[in-house]
């Protein structure tokens, strides 16, 4: 193997600063380039909306007009010509050079060793950053010489130590809004693709959606993924939801990409309980400070609400007014009669407090769907053997199964040559149960450590914490059984038991003379092997997994199924589906649980007769969620998808036929 195959790099992303407009945070920024350099992030990409565009452009009209006067004046006063339109633009150029100077402080930097600053490139969007982004990027390179300026839509960075190419593209149009986190990003990547005069590149990024997916290639012809802003949503242009980096990772030995989103608008939900308070107050100061936390609020409802004279509290209010230290003071709003913190402070002082990592839980959850154990197609070699590595390579604390673990019988499958030698669904349920409990016999061996084991109660311990917790729910081709009277996958729970009962025993029989342990390895079995049909699961952590195989079919927008799901499983954290052999992850952010991951996943068949016919390509293999998660929320996932290239596996009943026929001296 050559030293490039087993290297790897990071690469820091973000998107969307908005400097300029209501929801840039500076404190935003500085925790995403500690999350940059705490990942060891080779050079860093801003994808678009440096600034936002149009409300920058009021900004400076207005900075402007506030001084032409006194410009012109002093023009005047010097013997020079108080030109206008000179002064404006005098002012105008000003203005981006105050702009970029105040950018060039509160973008951060970190050095990747000794001396040498990480490099960030910056790419500006028309349609975000307008042309006075371009003016204030323009400046903003003569300050920060380790920032460097590309202002094309679509720009390509060669990643030269594993020898993989990553394009960048930001919209040059404005995008129509969209219900769908996928739907602009699709659209993007595709017009690119279709217009470039280039091969294609190997992982294509896109910013300024404000939304996150992670689409692998297969199906598409290279990975894509959308960005999260770093910025506060305060409009929807296209489906803004997620606030947040991502750091890449890109390995020569693997064909996909490897991204973690690290959400960060759990942070903008708290933002105002950050607010420092006073060095010395009062009580009742105090009760108005914490009313005004909520959100802004009138002098009435504080003294109706705290039972406060109206006298008192307008006292105290202008005690409060002005800042003092740490307190960023209170701002009067005339028009709604309000009291708040102003937003500046929020914007450029604000510093939000940062989890110590070592205090995350991580789940690492594998999962895969559409076995479809058989059928002539699947490729059964792959998964015996890879996917063991696959759980083991990432860790994995539980095994998901999210459907179809059979071919089944239905639509004249057996007569179109679809099923191996005419596998009915008893055997065909064998057959998944044995395969699967090959998979979770090969990772218990590799993690059962007997050392010192001398107590039947030691060894259960160890038989229990070397087994992998496996849960799966049926898919629509299990359910085909239920027309026969038959509960789907019965045989097949009751095999997988079996096997995986008799399959720890011997293991643990020829490296152990601890003995009378047959009731309870049944007992831990049983435990961990687990049809989890409308139920949710409970992780250690405290979130929670829903698994589904919807019973339609794929649909053309790419997040929409996966989306739909997330809806539908609205009391899980993490959902996992399968059923339309296409594979994809999404994430999206509510109030209640915070950020939520949809991993759809595809199919164990590099094809399918069905879809081919209908001019439809799969993705093969296997997916990977890893969360980090602090007081049951999700801090960060990273995504890991598990598939090969080769050549399509076909079986054929033929061979079966001719063998015979041969055996026989019939041919």
């Amino acid at each position: 193997m050559s030293d490039m195959a087993s290297q790897s790099v990071i690469v820091g992303l973000c998107s969307r600063i908005d400097y300029g407009g209501d929801g840039y945070r500076s404190g935003l920024l500085e925790i995403g380039f500690k999350i940059f350099a705490e990942n060891d992030s080779k050079f860093v990409i801003i994808a678009g909306g440096l600034v936002a565009g149009r409300a920058l452009e009021v900004q400076a009209r207005e900075f402007v007009a506030r001084n032409l006067e006194e410009k012109k004046a002093e023009a005047k006063e010097s013997g020079e010509t108080a030109n206008s339109t000179v002064i404006r633009r005098q002012l105008r150029t000003e203005f981006i050079k105050n702009s970029a100077a105040e950018l060039s402080r509160e973008i951060p930097s970190f050095e990747i060793e000794a001396g040498v600053p990480v490099k960030i490139y910056l790419i500006t969007s028309k349609p975000y950053d307008k042309d006075i982004g371009q003016e204030v990027a323009t400046e903003l390179i003569e300050l920060r010489p380790d920032i460097l300026y590309y202002n094309k839509s679509d720009e390509r960075l060669p990643t030269k130590v594993v020898g993989k190419t990553i394009e960048v593209l930001v919209p040059d149009r404005a995008q129509w809004s969209s219900q769908y986190a996928s739907t602009a990003i699709d659209r993007i990547v595709r017009q690119n693709q279709e217009r470039s005069a280039q091969g294609f590149v190997d992982v294509y990024i896109v910013g300024c959606t404000g939304s996150y997916i992670a689409k692998p290639k297969g199906e598409v012809p290279r990975d894509y993924m959308g960005l999260p802003m770093i910025s506060r949503p305060t409009e929807t242009t296209t489906s803004e939801n997620q606030v947040g980096v991502v750091t890449l990772k890109l390995s020569a030995d693997n064909e996909h990409m490897c991204p973690t989103n690290h959400t960060l608008k759990d942070l903008l939900m708290y933002e105002r309980t950050f607010v420092p308070k006073p060095e010395s107050r009062s009580r009742n100061q105090n009760k108005i400070i914490n009313h005004i936390i909520s959100g802004p609020i009138t002098e009435g409802y504080i003294a109706d609400s705290l039972s406060i004279q109206r006298p008192t509290v307008v006292r105290i209010l202008k005690g409060i007014m002005e800042p003092d230290g740490d307190w960023p003071g209170l701002i009067y709003d005339e028009a709604s009669r309000r009291y708040d913190f102003p937003s500046d402070w929020f914007k450029h002082t604000l510093r939000y407090p940062v989890v110590d990592s070592n205090r995350f839980k991580t789940e690492s959850i594998v999962a895969f769907g559409c076995l479809h154990a058989g059928s002539v197609n699947s490729d059964y070699e792959y998964f015996v053997d890879e996917m063991p590595k696959f759980v083991e390579r990432e860790c994995a604390t539980i095994l998901v199964g999210a459907g179809d673990f059979i071919e089944g019988l239905k639509h004249n499958l057996v007569e179109r040559g679809e099923v191996i030698g005419g596998m009915n669904y008893t055997e065909q349920e064998k057959f998944a149960a044995r395969m699967i409990a090959k998979v979770l016999l090969k990772v218990f061996a590799t993690r059962l450590n007997i050392e010192g084991i001398d107590t039947s109660i030691k060894m259960g311990r160890a038989i229990k914490k070397a087994l992998l917790d496996f849960v799966y729910i049926p898919g629509n081709h299990d359910e085909w059984e239920e027309d026969l009277g038959v509960t789907p996958l019965a045989i097949f729970h009751l095999e997988l038991e079996g096997l995986v009962v008799d399959g720890i025993t011997n293991i643990v029989r020829s490296q152990s003379k601890v003995r009378s342990l047959n009731g309870e390895i049944t007992k831990i079995v049983r435990s961990k092997i687990t049809n989890i049909i409308d139920k949710v699961y409970k992780f250690p952590s405290g979130i929670k997994l829903q698994v589904f195989h919807p019973h339609m079919g794929r649909a053309a927008t790419t997040s929409l199924r996966a989306e739909h799901e997330l809806a539908f499983g609205r009391r899980a954290h993490v959902v996992v589906l399968a059923n339309f052999h296409t594979a994809v992850e999404v994430e999206k952010w509510n109030a209640e649980l915070g950020q939520r991951v949809a991993l759809q996943l595809g199919t164990n068949k590099h094809k399918t007769k069905f879809e081919q016919r209908m001019g439809k390509t799969v993705d093969f293999g296997y997916g990977c969620v890893r969360t980090n998660v602090h007081n049951g929320r999700i801090v960060c996932n990273t995504t890991i998808f598990c598939g090969s290239e080769r050549d399509p596996v076909e079986l054929s009943n033929l061979d079966i036929y001719e063998k015979l026929q041969e055996d026989l001296g019939v041919v």
